[in-house]
């Protein structure tokens, strides 16, 4: 662990406005406090661990059904693999994987290919996170795949540590069964969610997220009390596996900085 990482907390719920069924468990460090000002792309030809903090070793509360391990995050061939499996460890009898940045980030382009997993009990995310220990603020922007049905995408939004911005878009395709590319475009006062290059939900509330975050992938397994939001998780189901061929972060102002950007063609 970097000698940066001060401590990391488990946080059950963050915020009492917000129903289980509308959250995943988040994960956070205390890192640096700054928001980012440079794009990157990320292939994982390798793990850069001056980009990416490993989430390790702790629980995110009752709803998460796994620990979260750097056993259970690797590259292979660039391919960021972040697995579910059984491993008895302090906590519970499985791991999950989960990366975040070291630097927060703020209005821009955030795109990500991705094979997600398929299974009841199983939810493979891309979003953004602020709030404690970083900021007294939590706003973030949601893309989950709930492993029950791997044909549909929750899209989501937090201010204030208010939650009921939820809606679940059909993909057209199966998630699991190869990489897509998924996008949201952050401005001040609108968020736009892209699946393929194709625009799927736009949101510009009178009240909208502007509190710069973590970018995080993972995957994990829920517990019973998710059960009617991620459904029932069945063990003999693992190891899964969700693969990510690369990330990307385009602060505002620029755009396709990379063939693949959606920015490029919106």
């Amino acid at each position: 662990m970097s000698a940066r990482i001060l401590c990391c907390l488990a946080l059950p719920l963050l915020a009492s406005t917000a129903q289980p069924k509308d959250r995943a468990a988040r994960a956070v460090s205390v890192s640096a406090a700054q928001p980012m000002t440079t794009s990157f792309l990320d292939g994982f030809e390798r793990l850069d661990e001056k980009r990416w903090f490993v989430s390790n070793g702790w629980v995110n509360g009752p709803i998460q059904g796994c620990t979260w391990s750097r056993q259970a995050v690797s590259v292979s061939k660039g391919v960021l693999r972040l697995r579910v499996a059984k491993a008895q460890n302090q906590h519970r009898p499985y791991i999950c994987g989960e990366v975040q940045t070291r630097m927060r980030l703020g209005y821009g382009w955030y795109e990500a290919r991705v094979r997600t997993v398929s299974g009841s009990g199983f939810n493979s995310a891309i979003f953004t996170y602020s709030g404690p220990p970083n900021t007294k603020v939590h706003d973030e922007i949601d893309f989950e795949f709930l492993g029950k049905n791997a044909r549909t995408v929750q899209l989501n939004y937090f201010v204030n540590g208010r939650g009921e911005h939820g809606s679940v878009q059909e993909l057209g395709l199966d998630a699991s069964h190869g990489f897509n590319r998924y996008a949201f475009q952050w401005s001040p006062g609108t968020i736009r969610w892209f699946v393929n290059d194709h625009l799927v939900r736009t949101s510009n509330d009178k009240s909208m997220p502007e509190t710069p975050g973590l970018l995080f992938a993972s995957v994990w397994s829920g517990t019973a009390q998710v059960d009617d939001w991620l459904g029932r998780f069945d063990p003999s189901s693992l190891p899964v596996l969700m693969e990510v061929d690369w990330i990307a972060y385009t602060r505002a102002g620029e755009r396709c900085r990379f063939p693949e950007s959606t920015s490029c063609r919106h």
